[in-house]
């Protein structure tokens, strides 16, 4: 089935090649007469694959494999939505769909289970836990089967019954029954007043409410006493980019250039202005940006950045700087195409993937550092394009140690927590929650229960070179060095816990904190506790960084 789905794409790519002049280059005329080329080489040879095949031929599946294979020669934000994924496209433009408002994923045993049920949503209310093992949905056995498999079921109409089969540790496995229901995911999971007069805003997304949220957060914010605001976008993947130019409005004067986009038909290229007055013009404000950073959240973080009205505490950017745009197509199906290139008031596009220009591996090509353009602020400030947005003060994050990334990839972390938890009560406010002195301790007597075997960087090399050496006839002394160092970097599980214990602690803190309150308990303890993005907003609150040059 996909060999013939590649095969359309080949025919398709073929017609398409069949001259020397480019694409680009050729009339309306010479194009139109290309695709309809194209389109009749494509459906004939689907009636003759579908009339003539030795076997029966699943249409449908086949030609949403051509159609994907044909998007995916462009960039992956262009992507065909059969009637069966619509919900995709809710999520994504409202924040919602219909479902039981859990994430669900899998464990050591290839068990679905329920990771993490969002507050207020029927999961939730059903008092479904972290860990739960959902054996059967509404009478399908779910042993062997995956996470989408499992996703299908649970997604659908509101109103609708389901029956979940759960078995929890080593109780008797129980039958617990809700019904779906619209699950409204928050643009702003957490906001509040986070050290004296700092007002915090989380925001996760930018759905068609994300603008009416964030005024909301800013004036309650204000009449609680803030007199400075740090806007949290790390990891905000981007959204509808109406509500990211409103955003901006709420700290600008009107009628400011926000950004203007460029595609190739001329009916879509435009600039885009504020059209509000601003409620906070002279409210200091800082950004919170990292790698996640993406789309919208560029063009919010880019354009204050241009405009010299925020300071950008972080790491770089993701670099989209890409539109799409969401098209109806026939039968309930619907296409996200990209058709334009974004640019914000310096005119710099922070676009980093040249998806236009690929290698001869078929990879698309980051912009080297070393061609990126300069551009100027308002102020004077030198910026750059094409690689994302760079923070004026930077955070190097340290990456965990493998024996971290291990525990908690692994569940460890989060299999103790929940053993954890159910035998240990917490205070309902999170503030009132004080991490427990003996936590460490009691989790490092469960790791070093377990079967867990873990491999380090040094151990890994060091073996590699031993294996290298093993059909080498070189002296006994060698080979002797190589098994001293084998001994040397053998991983020690006791003593690397307490060597990477503050690393570990973070996350166990991190999972322990979420599994009693969620996740928008998790932000709230974070930023009040641990954040250090929050230390460095504050200095850039009162650097110098925003003054004129």
């Amino acid at each position: 089935m996909i060999k013939f789905a590649r095969f359309i794409l080949l025919s398709v790519i073929a017609v398409f090649g069949a001259t020397s002049i480019s694409y680009a280059q050729q009339t309306d005329e010479q194009r139109h007469f290309k695709v309809t080329k194209a389109l009749n080489t494509h459906n004939m040879l689907l009636r003759e694959v579908n009339r003539l095949y030795v076997d029966t031929v699943d249409v449908e599946k086949m030609v949403e494999a051509g159609i994907n294979a044909m998007l995916a020669t462009l960039d992956p934000y262009t992507v065909f939505y059969p009637e069966t994924n619509i919900d995709e496209v809710k999520l994504m433009t409202k924040g919602e769909y219909g479902g039981i408002g859990a994430v669900i994923g899998m464990n050591k045993d290839k068990e679905i289970i329920i990771r993490e049920p969002y507050r207020g949503t029927p999961s939730y209310k059903a008092k479904l836990l972290p860990g739960d093992v959902m054996m059967s949905i509404n009478g399908i056995d779910m042993a062997g089967k995956a996470t989408i498999d499992a996703t299908n079921i649970l997604r659908g109409p509101a109103g609708e019954e389901l029956e979940i089969k759960i078995k929890r540790g080593d109780e008797k496995p129980f039958i617990v029954k809700l019904v779906r229901e619209k699950i409204q995911l928050p643009n702003i999971p957490y906001y509040g007043i986070i050290r004296d007069t700092i007002g915090y805003i989380y925001l996760s997304s930018f759905t068609e409410t994300a603008a009416k949220d964030v005024r909301n957060a800013l004036l309650d914010l204000k009449s609680q006493g803030a007199k400075a605001i740090v806007l949290d976008l790390r990891n905000n993947g981007g959204g509808l980019m109406d509500q990211a130019i409103e955003i901006v409005s709420m700290f600008v004067p009107k009628g400011s250039p926000v950004v203007s986009v460029k595609g190739r038909i001329p009916q879509i290229n435009k600039e885009m202005k504020t059209t509000q007055n601003p409620i906070m013009p002279d409210m200091p404000l800082a950004i919170l940006i990292n790698s996640g950073t993406a789309s919208a959240s560029e063009i919010v973080s880019g354009a204050l950045q241009d405009m010299d009205r925020a300071v950008l505490i972080g790491t770089r950017s993701l670099g989209k700087g890409l539109v799409q745009n969401v098209r109806p197509l026939p039968y309930n199906t619907q296409l996200k195409v990209t058709t334009a290139k974004y640019y914000i008031p310096s005119g710099r596009c922070v676009q980093a993937i040249d998806y236009s220009h690929k290698d001869e591996n078929g990879n698309a090509t980051a912009l080297p550092d070393s061609l990126r353009k300069e551009f100027r602020t308002n102020g004077g400030r030198i910026v750059y394009d094409g690689a994302g947005i760079d923070p004026d003060i930077v955070i190097k994050d340290s990456a965990f140690q493998l024996l971290t990334q291990e525990l908690v990839l692994n569940d460890y972390i989060f299999d103790f927590v929940n053993e954890y938890a159910n035998n240990n009560t917490a205070p309902e406010d999170v503030n009132e929650y004080v991490i427990p002195t003996s936590i460490y301790d009691e989790f490092t007597k469960y790791v070093l229960k377990q079967d867990f075997d873990y491999i380090t960087r040094g151990s890994n090399l060091i073996d590699g070179v031993s294996k290298a050496f093993e059909n080498e006839n070189y002296p006994e002394e060698v080979t002797n060095l190589i098994q001293k160092l084998k001994e040397a970097v053998k991983p020690n599980l006791e003593g690397d816990m307490a060597k990477y214990k503050d690393e570990i602690m973070e996350a166990l803190i991190g999972q322990l904190i979420t599994r009693y309150y969620d996740n928008e308990g998790y932000i709230e303890f974070t930023v009040k506790n641990q954040d250090k993005y929050i230390d460095k907003a504050i200095e850039g609150l009162n650097s110098d960084i925003l003054k004129v040059q």
